[in-house]
């Protein structure tokens, strides 16, 4: 079997400032928070880096609705001009392809940059409606993944993260 090695590897995790536990629903509020890292490739003294082509957000809810996702990169957090509109899959997957504003879909290899997820949620009758956040699968080199990305050359759909399958914060939002 042939093996295509990358010029950098990506590494997605939940980041800091991604709400948990009690909050409130509302127009456009910050549902999820991630970061996405290129690793550094010393073998190779060009300059490499990640460049996001699209993220499949899945919104695992009870007793709300959700609406309107959008993604930006957390340096220009509700800026217009480097939103991206996301895409209902279905009632609970969003596809997200990356505004390539400013270059704002590209990690250079050893930094990180950080996305915002936000959404209009709303909440229904009861006080037990909870909102699950995720990019739901990695993929692996044979079944693809929620991250669709590419490394100036090559194209792929997974992200070899040891230890991860998915990406999620430890406990669900309540509402």
């Amino acid at each position: 079997i042939p093996h295509t090695v990358l010029k950098t590897n990506l590494t997605l995790s939940v980041a800091s400032g991604t709400p948990q536990g009690a909050t409130t629903g509302g127009t456009q509020r910050v549902i999820f928070q991630f970061n996405a890292a290129a690793a550094n490739n010393a073998e190779d003294v060009t300059e490499n880096k990640v460049v996001i082509t699209s993220v499949d957000i899945t919104t695992t809810k009870s007793g709300l609705t959700v609406n309107n996702v959008r993604v930006y990169p957390s340096e220009f957090d509700a800026n217009a001009t480097y939103q991206t509109n996301c895409v209902a899959l279905s009632q609970t997957k969003w596809r997200c392809t990356l505004n390539t504003a400013g270059a704002t879909n590209e990690v250079v290899e050893n930094t990180s940059r950080s996305y915002v997820v936000r959404a209009d949620v709303g909440s229904g009758a009861g006080t037990s409606n909870t909102l699950d956040v995720s990019i739901a699968s990695l993929g692996s080199s044979n079944v693809a993944g929620d991250v669709v990305w590419t490394d100036g050359t090559t194209s792929t759909s997974w992200v070899n993260q040891a230890g991860a399958s998915y990406i999620q914060p430890s406990q669900p939002m309540t509402f």
